[in-house]
């Protein structure tokens, strides 16, 4: 485990210099404190979040609750966001660890090489309009330049707030009597407006709560991600 981890440290230096621009990568883990299987990927994403080109969001589901641990940072909303890339991939079954890059690409936690290689590829096919986050006055305020765009189609403006790090001790579960330590742990998701893109956006997407927060703009129906930016 010691080799994996300095390997992936050093697939992720190379691509944090290899990403420039404004518009970085989003990558998504559907994990739970009850599962076993999960902790390798959190530790993955945990070395990954490092990267200042890549947003790293940890949504909690609650189906593994009924096993004899409620996961405290669980929501249905969370499972059901899930399940939604499920339906759109054609799929009837979710899982945990599950690892979905830009809102399109389900890539493996076990395949650390694979998920890099995937990053690089999708940092590169990001557009280059930049999209930026910022705290005014109390309040979050969102601002991008228009879209080239050709289909004009709609896109959610979503707001997930997370934190950074959570430490859990679990006591019941695959995971009883484990210290389990957590990174940027959404707490909130919602979809606060939407855009065609076709126009500059500046809007005020909410109060400012002290904690770190992402702005993702999605394709209508849970599509691709098409822009992010990040308050720290």
């Amino acid at each position: 485990m010691f080799r994996i981890a300095i390997f992936v440290f050093l697939i992720v230096s190379k691509v944090s210099t290899a990403f420039a621009d404004d518009n970085p990568v989003v990558i998504e883990l559907f994990t739970s404190q009850g599962c076993s299987a999960c902790l390798p990927a959190e530790e993955l994403v945990q070395q990954i979040s490092t990267s200042q080109d890549v947003i790293v969001l940890s949504f909690h589901v609650d189906y593994w609750d009924y096993i004899g641990w409620a996961d405290v940072f669980a929501d249905p909303a969370y499972t059901e966001r899930q399940k939604q890339y499920a339906r759109v991939a054609g799929r009837r079954m979710v899982y945990t660890p599950q690892i979905i890059i830009q809102g399109a690409i389900e890539a493996s936690a076990s395949r650390p090489m694979e998920l890099m290689a995937t990053l690089s590829d999708e940092r590169e096919n990001t557009s280059k309009t930049g999209m930026m986050i910022d705290a005014i006055n109390g309040e979050l305020v969102l601002r991008s330049s228009k879209l080239d765009r050709a289909d004009g189609g709609m896109m959610d403006i979503q707001l997930v707030r997370y934190l950074p790090e959570a430490t859990v001790d679990v006591s019941d579960g695959e995971n009883a009597g484990m210290t389990l330590t957590h990174t940027n742990v959404v707490y909130e998701w919602s979809v606060v407006g939407s855009w065609n893109g076709t126009e500059p956006l500046h809007v005020t997407i909410g109060p400012d709560d002290g904690n770190p927060a992402a702005v993702l703009i999605q394709e209508s129906g849970q599509g691709r991600i098409l822009l992010a930016a990040e308050l720290e």
